[in-house]
């Protein structure tokens, strides 16, 4: 057995050489380490040589590997937390620090009023923080400074919306970044945080005449870098490319004015919608197809999901796993 070992072996050295290491581009050697299933053994293939990792702790590489390889971690967290998981104490009396999203292994609280907002006053925007809940570490985001939301014009707001923004593959894993929604009678605002230089950016303003429609009513979904919003009573969605940060409408079948969707992603680069059937009776999913214009949408109808007849509530929205 000693004698077959040690021809592998010297082949194995002479494989490893650093003459033919050298004839190895970067963007092979990443790929090749893409392919390491394991971190424990992709942490000693750095371990073996500097080049290799120069290569591995580079953080683009990182978060191509992440979404290639994620970490089988399941977590629940509720609605409104107690004193032990509270990023900080409430910033006043009266208020409450509350789960707002969860995205990419990141949690994102709103330190919101337990009555209601005053909608008039800038300093009642909500507080933010950002949590990574394995460590329980906090960052408290800065407020929107008050110039930039007067810069904006912002009258009659009646709604807030925060969200944390998915990363692209390109980013490091150690930023991000969160987006608030600010809704008016006329208009839409939309600011962005970014973790790289820490301050608030007024990204977008649109009227809602511009968009043609009514404010939206459902909570947003987020599908293949994009957020959609049901307008309601109207078969339309509306859209909003995170990368371009433009807005846009789909269309909708014509019997889904009062319906509950919610939006997914489908097999090849797909949208897929699960919508409600008014009486609680069954879900319908469609998938869409572009048309030849690729202006808009055209949905097709996959499969009919009957719902037990001995439930009157159901709970209807999206989710994912990080």
């Amino acid at each position: 057995m000693a004698s077959a070992v040690r021809p592998a072996r010297r082949r194995l050295e002479a494989i490893s050489s650093p003459g033919q290491l050298q004839a190895l581009t970067d963007d092979l050697l990443e790929e090749i380490f893409l392919r390491i299933g394991s971190p424990a053994d992709l942490v000693r293939a750095s371990a073996a040589r500097s080049c290799f990792r120069r290569i591995i702790t580079d953080p683009a590489f990182l978060s191509r590997y992440r979404s290639l390889h994620p970490l089988q971690l399941l977590g629940f967290l509720e609605g409104e937390l107690d004193g032990s998981l509270s990023p900080a104490p409430p910033v006043s009396e009266g208020t409450r620090w509350r789960l707002r999203d969860v995205r990419e292994g990141r949690v994102l609280f709103e330190c919101s009023s337990l009555v209601h907002y005053d909608y008039d006053n800038f300093a009642s925007i909500p507080n933010l923080a950002v949590c990574d809940p394995l460590t329980r570490r906090y960052l408290l985001l800065p407020r929107i400074p008050d110039d930039l939301l007067a810069s904006v014009q912002l009258q009659d707001i009646f709604e807030f919306e925060t969200l944390l923004v998915p990363t692209r593959d390109n980013q490091s894993s150690t930023s991000f970044k969160v987006m608030r929604k600010i809704v008016c009678r006329t208009k839409m605002v939309i600011f962005v945080f970014s973790s790289g230089p820490g301050r608030w950016n007024a990204v977008k303003s649109i009227s809602w005449d511009a968009l043609n429609v009514r404010l939206q009513g459902q909570m947003l979904q987020y599908a293949y870098g994009c957020f959609y919003w049901k307008i309601d009573r109207m078969n339309k969605l509306l859209k909003l490319d995170i990368n371009r940060m433009e807005f846009s409408t789909d269309d909708l079948p014509p019997d889904h004015a009062r319906r509950n969707i919610v939006i997914a992603e489908a097999a090849e680069g797909r949208l897929g919608m699960f919508s409600l059937i008014h009486g609680g009776t069954s879900v319908h999913y469609s998938t869409s197809v572009r048309n030849e214009d690729k202006r808009n949408s055209e949905w097709q109808m996959e499969s009919i999901i009957p719902l037990p007849h001995n439930y009157d509530n159901y709970y209807f929205k999206e989710t994912g796993i990080e």
